[in-house]
């Protein structure tokens, strides 16, 4: 049995769990930028390394070379019995997809099983398998679901459309949605709330910090990280991936470890060439507005 983890964070209380088999840890972030079907193939390692230089600078190539030799070890284990361990916000629901496609592209018998956590009957908050101890990820891997042929074709689809520069075909598969993927629906509308809105030309993300800050006035950083992280859980967007996003903002701007708002750059309605670039799979971000996805 290969084990693929969601992030470095959860390898430790993987390794107490004293779960049978290998491990290997999804260290890429699919949710944003430029992919391709086959994420193992020359062409989509040099199109995701120039993309996280790019978005993340100088840390990038640690990054991706932490991601590239975990990719390889997936691709050389025989991929006879997989479980893949995801949560249910957008950025693990898209690596999620990536990785069932990938396990299948590699192996098209292996047997998959899914194991997502998010929300339980006994739960008031959102859950995490970094907050679950050893002894709840056993109970988790007792419970895990081995995928049909139909739900992998149906992940195969998806994949297809995230790869596709119409986003908008998610609506018809969303609808039929197999049982196993409970969380994908969610993750998708979130999804459409990345592109900007016809009224202001903003996204969710980039409303909130313009209300959260006083024209001309800053905050710290790690208040605003925070407050985000907390805000938009459902993204599942780390510190650095929000860094990022709002260093490309023109009106922020980064003092020491504050961020400010410039008021002079602020008004009612924002230019969209002037708001930052960015692919989601297939997909730019200015090529559709909110509403063409969803009424709101």
């Amino acid at each position: 049995m290969l084990h693929i983890l969601n992030g470095d964070a959860v390898l430790e209380v993987f390794k107490e769990s004293n779960l049978q088999g290998d491990y290997a840890v999804w260290r890429e972030l699919f949710c944003q930028g430029p992919t391709t079907l086959r994420i193992d193939s020359e062409e989509s390692m040099k199109l995701r390394l120039d993309f996280l230089e790019d978005f993340l600078g100088e840390t990038a190539i640690n990054y991706f070379n932490k991601w590239e030799s975990q990719l390889q070890k997936i691709v050389t284990t025989d991929l006879q019995k997989v479980t893949v361990w995801f949560e249910y916000d957008l950025f693990c629901q898209i690596n999620m997809m990536a990785a069932i496609n990938l396990i299948t592209s590699l192996n098209e018998s292996a047997e998959i099983f899914l194991i997502n956590v998010g929300n339980a009957l006994d739960q008031k908050d959102w859950i995490t398998l970094g907050h679950l101890d050893s002894g709840a990820w056993g109970k988790l891997y007792k419970d895990k679901r081995l995928l049909s042929p139909q739900d992998i074709s149906w992940m195969k689809e998806a994949w297809q459309i995230y790869n596709s520069s119409d986003h908008r075909h998610f609506d018809r598969l969303v609808d039929s949605c197999p049982v196993v993927y409970k969380y994908f629906p969610a993750a998708i509308e979130n999804h459409y709330r990345r592109f900007p809105s016809k009224v202001d030309k903003l996204t969710d993300i980039q409303r909130f910090i313009i209300n959260k800050l006083q024209p001309n006035s800053c905050l710290p950083r790690v208040r605003i990280l925070r407050d985000l992280m907390k805000h938009f859980h459902y993204y599942g967007y780390g510190d650095q991936q929000l860094m990022a996003m709002i260093k490309a903002l023109f009106f922020i701007e980064v003092r020491g470890k504050d961020y400010c708002l410039l008021s002079e750059k602020i008004n009612r309605e924002f230019p969209l060439a002037d708001l930052p670039d960015m692919t989601y799979g297939g997909m730019h971000n200015k090529s559709q507005y909110l509403e063409d996805f969803i009424e709101v």
